[in-house]
């Protein structure tokens, strides 16, 4: 886990900016960047909590925050404006076992590509993953990977491996292919730390664990999976902690001095 001395200060700003948001909810401007922004400072925002005290209960509260608020600023966007593989709040939705937020997010994402903001190998892997998790049938599913698979044209994917590993309810292939995605994983953080390619905060908080890995292992489960590796950046203590009931609104209410 992430030793950095200055987690608590970015923990604060966190906070603060996301008060910021909250507290002019009714006029600032609904859009994309917004619902990116907020989604993404309550999940630093929970996992600075996980850190520092070692806290699951509330970092899966922040995450639950981070679905609902990007679901509330989604629904009211242009759908032509939604960009489907930066719908991360889906995975934080997984993440802390919010199942039924996970499907209403995944029940507004975009049904194509965005040729300006995302590769289409990129969109395929949360495609088919939100139809996965609404549980469409499994046509449906196979036509998605065949498509994910030509634009592949036979260069290899570990995120490809994995869907049809979970359409296959085969666990092997399942860990033999989430073991090589976190690796690629960790080696792409520490290309990020190294060069300085993102913000300290970021690099201290969603560099140090893995949470598309767990979300992962969360649609494994609904696919009848089941995993006997303890993976690196996917605390097993997450992964088996059992949260409270959410709160849907809760995000709404973070007061600032």
């Amino acid at each position: 886990m992430s030793s950095s001395m200055y987690l608590t200060v970015y923990r604060e700003n966190f906070y603060f900016h996301i008060g910021k948001i909250t507290q002019n909810i009714n006029t600032i401007s609904s859009d994309w960047k917004t619902a990116v922004e907020i989604s993404q400072l309550f999940r630093r925002m929970g996992i600075s909590c996980l850190f520092i005290d070692d806290d699951t209960k509330t970092f899966f509260s922040y995450l639950n925050d981070s679905g609902n608020a990007f679901l509330y600023f989604i629904n009211k966007i242009s759908p032509q404006d939604l960009v489907t593989s930066k719908f991360d709040a889906f995975f934080d939705a997984l993440v802390c076992k919010n199942i039924q937020l996970a499907k209403k997010i995944a029940s507004v994402h975009a049904a194509s590509y965005n040729k300006d903001y995302e590769y289409q190998e990129d969109f395929f892997y949360f495609h088919f993953l939100m139809e996965f998790i609404q549980d469409k049938e499994e046509s449906v599913l196979n036509n998605i990977l065949k498509d994910y698979a030509d634009i592949l044209d036979g260069n290899p994917d570990n995120r490809f491996e994995i869907c049809k590993a979970i359409l296959e309810g085969d666990s092997d292939e399942f860990e033999e292919y989430l073991i090589a995605l976190v690796q690629e994983w960790h080696m792409e953080q520490e290309k990020k730390y190294n060069k300085e390619l993102v913000p300290p905060e970021v690099s201290e908080t969603e560099g140090h664990i893995f949470l598309e890995g767990i979300a992962l292992v969360r649609i494994a489960e609904k696919a009848g999976i089941r995993m006997e590796n303890i993976f690196s950046y996917m605390p097993q203590d997450v992964i088996e902690f059992s949260p409270g009931i959410f709160v849907k609104d809760n995000w709404k209410f973070v007061a600032i001095d």
